[in-house]
């Protein structure tokens, strides 16, 4: 025959503690969906290999073959047949060994003489990176930009991979043709794969 007795029930500091390790472990979880955000219903991708963005649903992806620089992946906003809004993804676009590097090539690459009026430390994915906006400015026109001469506002992520190669993400758009909070999702839709 064999005796068995009924488990001790357990001390309320044992309970707290399983409390505790239960939260932080709902806590944890809930970090690493922030890392890996999901695309908004009706939004598209472009998927940069190194960098994944989801840009609003009526913009159109540019074909490959139409990228005026090598190393782009990018989508446009039209309004009545003129560009309005260009998204432009631009993996290891330059030579750099740190973020303070990229964000300097980034903002001399950016519209000839525009200037930033904020930028703020963010962690698309868990990797360093860097949200830069800019004063409004008139177009170059360059690349799939708003005809020369329009006025844009413009924001950059600009970040390192877990490799270190740096990234851009530059989304310029004639002034009210894409609303603020378009331009955050945008923002905080940036995934870093590579």
């Amino acid at each position: 025959m064999v005796i068995t007795t009924p488990p001790k029930p357990c001390s309320r500091r044992a309970v707290v503690a399983m409390g505790a390790i239960a939260l932080a472990g709902s806590m944890l979880t809930g970090c690493s969906g922030e890392s890996s955000p999901k695309t908004p219903e009706g939004w598209g991708t472009l998927d940069a290999r190194q960098v994944k963005v989801s840009y609003p649903e009526g913009w159109k992806p540019v074909p490959p073959g139409q990228e005026r620089k090598k190393n782009t992946t990018s989508a446009t906003l039209s309004k009545d047949g003129t560009v309005v809004g260009w998204i432009a993804v631009r993996p290891s676009f330059m030579a750099a060994g740190d973020l303070e590097l990229a964000v300097g090539g980034a903002t001399a690459t950016y519209v000839l003489g525009g200037e930033f009026k904020k930028s703020k430390d963010i962690r698309p994915g868990g990797v360093e990176a860097r949200r830069i906006d800019y004063n409004p400015q008139a177009s170059n026109g360059l690349d799939h930009s708003p005809p020369e001469g329009t006025t844009v506002d413009g924001t950059d992520v600009v970040g390192m991979d877990a490799e270190d190669r740096p990234f851009l993400v530059r989304i310029i758009r004639k002034q009210g043709a894409v609303s603020p909070s378009d331009v955050d999702k945008i923002v905080e839709s940036v995934r870093v794969t590579g």
